[in-house]
């Protein structure tokens, strides 16, 4: 009865579990009548098999593989699903996922463009931490600085990224701080969404590339689509977590910016003189750059049809009056709607290209998974008779699926 009663006066104690705790008692028990020891038997086995121990110490292995940091630039992967870098750092250790809101790049966006990133970034944020309990650490500065500081943070061993970007600034920026982390020790997994394999330019020197969208579209037939990867089912966040700055608002954002712009730009900004040059269908844009939105937009492109998603998703070009003109773009657009919907007036891939480009461009969606949409939603395509082309060419014009999958065919056919 006494040692039943230790046990249970231990027990509440061992939320925890305190492996110390249970050794001692079997040394000590090793001491007492074996009437005691084998009351308290079952308590000493509970203890050393708890969840929470076994999870511990799972956790403890996890952490001995290194930190894994996964830097993502706001350069078309700002994502979960489908992306290489949460894929290959979730199987290799605690998960770190860094944004640096660089001065040099990010803030040289205008407006419309920040609004998107803040968006995507945003709505990452909330799935990290919902779904997975993971923190993204935001930070300040240049890349090259900024992510060996991080890793020296966290013991990372590895730093996973996308590969270079089109844009020289970014570009410039990833090589840079590669470069950096590299020299601190820090490993280097390089990533991208490419949408075949065994392809006969991969890796090859650029005079070997196809130098036109159609023999591009040839070659591709012979290469294997790659499919588009899930979400992880888990990620491992690193305890203690690197401090975060946190992600400004996206109204501060832009007015750092725009302190943050040429003088020319601020002088025309201060008189009031500079012409509004916002984009037609904005409000789609940036709502495509949400959390599943374009995802949710692909399946209903397939499933309703083009002519239905257009009318339903572009009724209007320009955001409800604020005081101030349009743009002469934006203008135009809503001249063109007064003549009839959208489905009538917009070209043939024009629906599809405004509503997914954007969401492509911060990597809210993959472009993997645009294909996808397309080639699976064709109701005559039999997968046992081998890869879909990139075209389909059929007697009037293209189809609409045929459309969808030109947004993503013609975007990398130029990227190469």
């Amino acid at each position: 009865p006494t040692y039943n009663c230790i046990g249970f006066m231990v027990a509440p104690h061992l939320v925890r579990p305190r492996p110390r705790l249970a050794n001692w008692l079997s040394s000590f028990l090793l001491l007492a009548p074996s009437r005691a020891l084998v009351a308290v038997r079952p308590f000493i086995h509970a203890v050393q098999h708890h969840p929470l121990r076994q999870r511990s110490s799972a956790a403890a292995a996890v952490d001995g593989a290194g930190a894994q940091l996964v830097w993502l630039t706001g350069a078309e992967d700002l994502r979960l699903s489908d992306h290489g870098g949460f894929e290959a750092a979730s199987a290799a250790g605690a998960v770190v996922p860094v944004f640096v809101l660089d001065p040099a790049v990010h803030l040289s966006y205008p407006p419309p463009r920040l609004r998107r990133l803040h968006r995507a970034l945003s709505s990452l944020e909330a799935a990290l931490s919902e779904e997975y309990g993971v923190t993204l650490v935001v930070r300040r500065g240049g890349a090259s600085a900024v992510l060996p500081q991080v890793a020296q943070e966290c013991g990372a061993t590895a730093c996973h990224v996308v590969a270079d970007d089109v844009e020289a600034p970014m570009r410039v920026s990833q090589r840079a701080a590669c470069a950096a982390l590299a020299d601190s020790g820090v490993a280097l997994r390089r990533w991208d969404g490419a949408l075949r394999s065994g392809c006969p330019w991969s890796g090859a020197a650029a005079a070997s590339l196809p130098p036109t969208f159609p023999e591009y579209a040839s070659a591709a037939r012979a290469c294997t689509l790659v499919a588009a990867a899930g979400a992880p089912k888990a990620l491992t966040p690193l305890e203690p977590c690197p401090t975060s700055e946190g992600l400004p608002g996206v109204e501060a954002l832009i007015a750092e910016a725009a302190v943050a712009a040429a003088p020319a730009v601020r002088d025309a900004a201060a008189r009031g003189s500079a012409a509004s040059t916002e984009q037609p269908f904005e409000e789609v844009a940036l709502a495509m750059c949400g959390r599943g939105a374009a995802s949710a937009a692909l399946r209903t492109y397939v499933v309703d049809g083009a002519a239905a998603f257009a009318d339903a998703t572009f009724s209007r070009a320009c955001p409800p009056s604020g005081g101030g003109s349009p743009s002469l773009h934006c203008a135009g657009h809503e001249r063109l709607l007064a003549g009839g919907p959208a489905s009538r007036v917009f070209a043939l891939r024009e629906a599809a290209t405004r509503a997914i480009g954007p969401a492509l461009a911060v990597g809210a969606v993959s472009a993997r998974e645009v294909r996808a949409a397309a080639r699976e939603g064709e109701p005559g395509y039999s997968r046992a008779a081998g890869e879909a082309p990139p075209d389909d060419a059929q007697l009037w014009g293209r189809s609409r699926l045929g459309a969808l999958a030109d947004v993503v065919e013609w975007r990398e056919g130029v990227t190469l």
